[in-house]
């Protein structure tokens, strides 16, 4: 089954926004740096790249499919996420390109001419536990953090309008994937005490149970997300120590599966959930909790080899049974992409276009009104 496993799991995986298909010519064929090699038949052609500036395309008149009605398209390039949001408030672009946080929606929904539309992506914002840590040995010690750590105040203080409380542990973006009735412990702190008594743990002379580290990223929302685990945990006489990294450190730790109890990320389990056992699968390539479950991974394996849906629906709503009973990461907040446009445009990627046109594509955009 193994076979098929790989194979759905490519095919999974380059569905996803980042993940893009590579001219075989230029790999094997060019010589130099293929990157620097312009190749492609899409509905654009490259004009002009001013590095660190801005990047203007053209319609491409010979185009096979659908020809863009407007004749050219300027990216332009504006690292930080206020000067961009200024800009689109001035008029100066019309589609803002950078996700904005919770704080600056507000601001935009009151700009002129501003439409501002939110969509599920496949991805989660979770913390899990390393199964390698003796201190987290014991599922009842896992479950007592998690009900004390109060999902919806991170959403609330981390988040801001921006964030939705994930409640189970696959995203409900995948429908027919998704078990509504494994759902996560409500935050009960008194609770959660118990069950540390309960598996035997007693408060040392600093007057805690448990002193635990946790790695995560060196940015928002993961800075804030983490201080607000730590106070809940202190609440029920947990210490946690939080290690923040940048990417390629945290990346590093978590490949390495030593030297934490805990860690906090982000990231994609969609569009097919195989993508999924990347997360919780023996060997998956994100599963920094160093889990390992057999039932699990026969699970993912027949849904893997299998091209009935609800064949493949009744092994994952199992998989996500299997997530609540050992308690083996805990999703906090659904990852929701915020878009901001002006009025006049149709056709976008996340308007009517959202079936027909990649995450950042343009091809079928159209002016409603002359805006100048």
């Amino acid at each position: 089954m193994k076979r098929y496993m790989i194979k759905r799991v490519f095919l999974a995986m380059i569905t996803i926004a980042v993940a893009l298909v590579i001219n075989f010519m230029l790999i094997h064929l060019a010589p130099g740096d293929p990157t620097q090699i312009l190749a492609g038949s899409g509905p654009f052609k490259l004009v002009e790249y001013k590095q660190g500036v801005s990047i203007t395309l053209e319609a491409n008149q010979d185009y096979f499919g659908q020809v863009p009605a407007y004749d050219k398209l300027v990216y332009q390039i504006i690292p930080d996420s206020n000067t961009a949001i200024q800009a689109f408030g001035n008029g100066e672009i019309d589609v803002l390109g950078v996700m904005p946080a919770g704080s600056q929606i507000a601001t935009l929904k009151n700009m002129a001419d501003t439409v501002v539309t939110s969509i599920p992506n496949f991805g989660r914002y979770y913390y899990g536990y390393n199964f390698k840590s003796e201190a987290l040995a014991d599922v009842n010690v896992r479950t007592a953090l998690t009900t004390a750590i109060d999902r919806q105040e991170i959403v609330d203080k981390a988040f801001g309008e921006s964030g939705v409380l994930a409640e189970g542990y696959y995203t409900p973006a995948v429908e027919w994937a998704y078990n509504e009735d494994a759902v996560i412990p409500a935050c009960d702190k008194e609770k959660a005490e118990e069950l540390l008594q309960e598996a035997g743990l007693e408060k040392d002379s600093d007057g805690y149970y448990l002193h635990l580290s946790m790695a995560t990223f060196n940015l928002d929302p993961f800075l804030n997300f983490s201080q607000i685990m730590k106070a809940n945990l202190a609440e029920i006489g947990v210490d946690l120590t939080i290690n923040t990294l940048d990417a390629g450190a945290f990346m590093e730790l978590g490949y390495g599966g030593e030297g934490y109890d805990m860690y906090a990320m982000g990231g994609q389990v969609g569009p097919d959930p195989s993508m999924f056992f990347h997360r919780i699968g023996t060997g998956g390539i994100m599963n920094f909790s160093n889990y390992s479950n057999e039932e699990a991974d026969e699970l993912f394996a027949t849904a893997a080899a299998s091209n009935d849906q609800e064949e493949r629906a009744e092994c994952y709503k199992r998989i996500q049974e299997i997530c609540a009973e050992d308690m083996i990461l805990v999703p906090v907040a659904e990852d929701i992409s915020v878009y901001a446009y002006k009025d006049y445009l149709t056709g976008l990627p996340y308007d009517t276009a959202v079936d027909s046109a990649a995450q950042t594509e343009f091809t079928y955009v159209t002016f409603t009104r002359n805006p100048f």
